[in-house]
């Protein structure tokens, strides 16, 4: 059925979904919000046509303008947060780059206030070797780690006397 048999009412009556849009009498069809009212216009009765003054035309031009803007404005505005972002990325970075080296100044510096320590040490006791000193340490800190394990388990082994007397 073609255009012309649209407006007329010819034909079928029924239609579907990708027929497109229904001429019959009384039907209205909606684009954008505005409502088409075939059968009437066809018949050269464009009252309920909705009608839009000058005023809304520049009123949408004007917002469309002002959109462009927005559109370039965003874009601007988030080039620059992520160029911020970058910046203190790169100031992060640099902060620790020079917080290594500090520590790392720091840990030579402590370095060599113990090679000048043990160099006085030697000067001043020389039968005392560093090594001799170092191993002194250790065996110390050993004895008295096995003292702290003793201790332990001589308060385990009175806790499991005092559990097997209360039997």
């Amino acid at each position: 059925m073609g255009l012309l048999g649209r407006f007329m009412g010819g034909g079928s009556k029924s239609k579907s979904s990708t027929e497109g849009f229904d001429f019959t009498p009384g039907s209205t069809q909606s684009i954008s919000g505005q409502e088409y009212n075939w059968s009437s216009y066809y018949q050269g009765n464009f009252d309920n046509f909705q009608r839009i003054t000058p005023e809304e035309v520049e009123a949408a031009e004007e917002t469309a303008k002002e959109m462009e803007q927005q559109v370039g404005l965003y874009g601007r505005k988030f080039q620059a947060d992520t160029s911020s972002v970058g910046s203190v990325r790169r100031i992060h970075n640099s902060e620790q780059v020079h917080t290594r080296n500090r520590i790392t100044q720091i840990v030579g510096a402590r370095d060599q206030a113990i090679k000048t320590q043990e160099h006085l040490a030697e000067k001043i006791a020389p039968q005392i070797h560093e090594q001799n000193e170092r191993l002194g340490l250790s065996q110390e800190k050993g004895q008295r780690k096995i003292a702290q394990i003793s201790e332990q388990f001589s308060k385990r082994r009175e806790a499991l006397a005092n559990l097997r007397g209360g039997m």
